[in-house]
C-alpha cells in the first residue's frame, strides 16, 4: 500500500526572517519545500498532499486545505484525519529533510 505523505505548510510564515515566505526560501539553490518535493520524488514516494492555501508553495502537488483549517500543527494534523490510510508520514515544510532519511522511511513503509 502506497503511504499518504501530508506536508504541512499552512502556517502564518512567521517565524522566519529571511524576507520571503519561508517554504520558498532558498536552499541549496531551490526554495526549501520545492527541495523537499524532489527528494520525496527522489525516495519514489507518491506525490504529496500539502495542508496549505498558498499557491506559490502547493505548486502541482495536491492541496489539501479544509473549511475548518487550523495553523497550528496539531490542529493541522487532526484536520488531515479524513485522508489517512494505513501508512501515513506527516512532514513539516520549514524542515529539511535529507534524501537517506527519506529512503529510509520509504524502504521501512514498504517493509509494513
Amino acid at each position: 500500500m502506497q503511504p499518504l505523505v501530508l506536508i504541512l505548510a499552512g502556517g502564518q510564515q512567521k517565524r522566519w526572517t529571511a524576507g520571503t515566505n519561508k517554504m520558498l526560501a532558498p536552499l541549496f539553490g531551490e526554495g526549501l519545500i520545492h527541495r523537499t518535493y524532489r527528494k520525496l520524488a527522489e525516495a519514489k514516494f507518491p506525490v504529496p498532499y500539502v495542508y496549505s492555501n498558498q499557491a506559490s508553495v502547493i505548486e502541482k502537488q495536491q492541496a489539501y486545505w479544509p473549511e475548518h483549517h487550523s495553523d497550528q500543527v496539531l490542529g493541522a494534523i487532526k484536520a488531515s484525519k479524513p485522508l489517512w490510510t494505513e501508512a501515513n508520514l506527516i512532514l513539516l515544510g520549514d524542515v529539511v529533510y535529507s534524501g537517506s532519511l527519506l529512503s529510509s522511511l520509504k524502504d521501512m513503509l514498504d517493509q509494513q
